[in-house]
């Protein structure tokens, strides 16, 4: 088996049956159960040759070339087939392995199934309900090389929490260089500080990327109701200060669904020198909380 990884990340024991350590995510023993899965599979048949697309995709992924990847979709690739049970099985989950959050984020807005099980046929002495999405709560705590200063970083983050695998490692707060980083790193800020539901909170802070990567069919069916003792700004302050019709205030006791931050964005589009969407791209998203 191949060692991938620029440092111990999730999937590590799918690579490699290395001693390190790694937390359980639905019980003790999961990192032996995934061990004792890989051997056993090893013993009972023969490792398939990885394809010429696979191989496609790693260089592709190493070179962080989305342009590249979207060609290989266009090509007829499928973001959900397994492609190898060694190599992060699909193509979200060799993007996972290899830390490449921005096709992490593109992969899941053009379909990509992060509730799929991690491998495709499950020996019997490991859980069949074990997703993709804790591989990305796996790789998000052990990954020691991070780039905070790419806000798909932090919505993949979000991501792991949204999908109920929240990852505990402390995160300080990144230089904030430009728009995408700054909305990124806040929307983190307040689902851990104010335990907003993360649907919500990209709903609020206008986080379009993160919604499109999100499956929120129901996140509407629920209330939100802010339990802060002060108003919570849609923009840190001194990024919406050339902007003000931009920021606008969540108030303590507040009772709103995310969709109606949604339709306010649309509404402020043209206020916006550049909105992340047009009115059609708003539309879409409000039209998925309908579903």
């Amino acid at each position: 088996m191949i060692q991938i990884m620029k440092a111990g990340v999730a999937l590590f024991c799918l690579l490699n049956l290395s001693t390190i350590s790694f937390a359980a995510l639905n019980g003790a023993g999961i990192h032996a159960a995934i061990e004792r899965a890989v051997i056993s599979q090893a013993l009972q048949q023969k490792k398939q040759p990885t394809s010429e697309k696979i191989l496609e995709a790693y260089s592709i992924l190493e070179k962080n070339d989305l342009s590249a990847l979207r060609k290989l979709l266009n090509a007829g690739v499928e973001i959900n087939k397994y492609y190898s049970e060694y190599n992060g099985g699909t193509l979200l989950g060799l993007a996972i392995v290899k830390g490449n959050w921005s096709a992490v984020i593109y992969l899941l807005k053009q379909g990509g199934n992060i509730k799929q099980p991690l491998l495709q046929e499950f020996p019997p002495d490991i859980p069949d309900n074990l997703p993709i999405a804790a591989a990305l709560a796996e790789a998000l705590k052990y990954m020691e090389d991070i780039d905070v200063l790419n806000p798909d970083f932090w919505y993949c983050l979000l991501i792991a929490y949204y999908e109920g695998y929240p990852v505990s490692r402390v995160l300080d707060a990144p230089f904030l260089s430009n728009g995408r980083i700054t909305q990124a790193y806040y929307t983190w800020t307040l689902v851990r500080d104010y335990n907003l539901p993360v649907v919500f909170a990209a709903s609020f802070t206008n986080s379009v990327h993160l919604l499109q990567a999100l499956d929120y069919r129901k996140a509407d069916d629920k209330v939100v109701v802010l339990k802060a003792d002060k108003n919570i700004p849609s923009m840190i302050d001194w990024y919406g200060m050339d902007r003000p019709q931009l920021v606008f205030n969540l108030k303590p006791g507040q009772a709103t669904r995310p969709s109606e931050w949604v339709r306010k964005w649309r509404d402020l589009s043209a206020e916006s020198l550049f909105p992340p969407l047009d009115d059609e791209g708003y539309l879409k998203l409000l039209k998925k909380f309908e579903r």
